[in-house]
């Protein structure tokens, strides 16, 4: 019998580790696995040397934050409100559709919404013979798709009955409608006509809010066009 080091072997035994060492090698590794890879993904911190990094916020009074929309019933900021039709939630909005009829729609005001915005610029391609590329000619921007995806959340045990009457009306709305969001409107959005695949749901214990997805195109009003 021969001792050599932490293993005692029999003459002429290949040496084996005890399985407390293959353990505590396979923690060391997975310990040093961790480190480097929270070392590779955790983001370098700012340093005010860095010229490329946060100029703005080198001087904390010329750090002004946006305003924010509104205020939730909590008290905590909203921002990104979208706002379906003119005026106050709930307001009036008269129209007239291009065969002469009247009717109306009440503004609608979405807290918990997010936008999705398509572009779509229409562009023709043709082949030419012998040449190894097509030739492109740009017609327009075209319009862009829009879609709005989010929840109304009534009080506890109310079912948000004047919610869902108004934003039935706005899906019926033939007219272009405007609307008010940062995003969009920075986007040189302002209106949108309402387009198939707009829709809104009941869920499994969702009696107090309301689920919507709304699906248009970016338009501009007749009057706007040619006013």
């Amino acid at each position: 019998m021969t001792i050599k080091g932490f293993f005692q072997l029999p003459d002429n035994t290949p040496l084996a580790p005890k399985p407390e060492l293959n353990m505590l090698a396979a923690t060391l590794g997975v310990t040093l696995a961790q480190a480097a890879a929270f070392n590779i993904l955790r983001p370098a911190r700012y340093s005010s040397n860095d010229a490329n990094q946060f100029s703005e916020l080198r001087n904390l009074s010329d750090y002004n934050p946006d305003t924010p929309d509104k205020k939730s019933a909590l008290g905590t900021p909203i921002f990104g409100t979208i706002m379906l039709g003119t005026g106050v939630d709930g307001g009036r909005n008269d129209f007239t559709d291009a065969q002469g009829k009247s009717g109306f729609y009440n503004t609608v005001e979405l807290d918990c919404a997010l936008v999705t915005i398509g572009f779509d610029p229409k562009v023709v391609k043709t082949d030419i013979q012998g040449l190894p590329y097509s030739i492109t000619e740009f017609i327009s921007s075209g319009d862009n798709s829009v879609t709005i995806e989010g929840i109304y959340t009534s009080t506890p045990d109310v079912a948000p009955i004047d919610f869902i009457t108004n934003m039935s009306k706005i899906f019926s709305v033939p007219v272009p409608i405007p609307v008010t969001n940062y995003y969009l409107n920075a986007n040189n959005i302002n209106y949108i006509k309402i387009m198939p695949g707009t829709s809104m749901w009941q869920e499994k214990a969702g009696y107090a809010y309301q689920r919507f997805t709304i699906t248009a195109l970016s338009d501009v009003p007749m009057t706007e066009m040619f006013p």
